[in-house]
């Protein structure tokens, strides 16, 4: 039999025949008029070259036939309503289970916490697991290995000659801040970064994985006519600020990293105009309508939305403190 000309509400109305043993009853619990009803049964005649039931006395009597397919019928019946069926309520308290969340080692030690508590604050039997990003991540999230990531989109930044960001076009992305980017240097450093003569006259340190010379702002630099040099080399953004800190070099970081570098640096201004990006989180379009995944991309976003938030804040709430202890009584 081809089951592509099979009408699956002809199994319906089988199952209400065979408990029902009526016509004009079965009708009723579909919401048939009894002639359809009657229709439908001469079609369930012809799909099982059966008369399947016979009239005895006032109802219906099921013939052998009939009478076998009923357990059969039972369990399709079940699967189908299996298949159709919403999925189940997700319930935060009783998951269980991992979060793999990938993010850069500076984000790591920015929003870790305030991620892992908002997840245990709600969810406290699911683990959370921060991952790295690297070349495999986006392999990662096709196969369902990596659920979230956290990075910002660099399509505003010059193209590298040596090899562009990854292609994430593929992916949904949600916006939750805007990073822009200071130069930090060390607190006691007298000379001013406020010029381009002064920014291009400095020693750069400047973040690097592959320990390259070039950053994203020489590209800037290059279609001004200027450009600097780049004195160090490090893997994050968090050991480019304590090296600033620490010696005469400048870096040129992301805002919140220098905020949150727990040493006493000068920050200021780039002297040249470099782009806001979009601090995002990004996933595979396909896990958009699971309630578990919504759920949790909903908490993180909250947690790395106040987190920074509140990292910025604080330089804000330190000078009305200041101000206000200096305002005349």
């Amino acid at each position: 039999m081809n089951l592509s000309a099979v009408d699956l509400n002809l199994l319906v109305a089988l199952d209400r025949l065979l408990v029902r043993r009526s016509v004009t009853a079965a009708a009723r619990d579909l919401g048939l008029s009894q002639p359809a009803m009657s229709r439908t049964l001469e079609r369930l005649r012809g799909v099982f070259a059966d008369p399947l039931f016979v009239r005895d006395g006032r109802g219906l009597a099921p013939t052998p036939r009939a009478l076998a397919l009923a357990g059969p019928l039972d369990e399709a019946l079940a699967a189908l309503r299996r298949v159709v069926a919403p999925p189940p309520e997700f319930v935060p308290t009783h998951a269980r289970g991992e979060l793999r969340l990938g993010l850069a080692d500076e984000l790591q030690h920015l929003y870790g916490a305030a991620i892992f508590r908002a997840i245990a604050g709600v969810a406290p039997g699911v683990d959370l697991r921060m991952i790295p990003l690297g070349e495999g991540s986006l392999e990662a999230s096709r196969r369902g290995a990596l659920d979230l990531a956290l990075l910002p989109d660099l399509g505003p930044l010059p193209t590298d000659p040596r090899g562009g960001p990854p292609d994430l076009t593929e992916l949904v992305r949600r916006e939750l801040y805007r990073r822009r980017f200071v130069v930090v240097c060390a607190a006691a450093r007298p000379a001013p970064l406020h010029t381009l003569d002064d920014y291009c006259a400095a020693h750069h340190v400047i973040v690097s994985t592959e320990g390259g010379s070039r950053g994203f702002v020489d590209e800037y630099l290059a279609a001004l006519g200027r450009r600097r040099r780049v004195a160090a080399s490090v893997n994050t953004f968090g050991a480019a600020v304590q090296l600033a800190a620490g010696t005469d070099l400048v870096a040129t970081v992301a805002e919140e990293v220098a905020l949150a570098a727990g040493t006493a640096v000068r920050t200021a201004s780039p002297p040249i105009p470099l782009p806001t990006l979009a601090m995002c989180l990004w996933w595979q379009p396909v896990r958009t309508p699971e309630p578990r995944h919504r759920f949790f991309r909903d908490i993180v976003a909250e947690a790395v939305a106040a987190a920074h938030a509140q990292l910025v804040e604080q330089p804000l709430r330190k000078i009305a403190s200041t101000s206000a202890a200096g305002s005349p009584p």
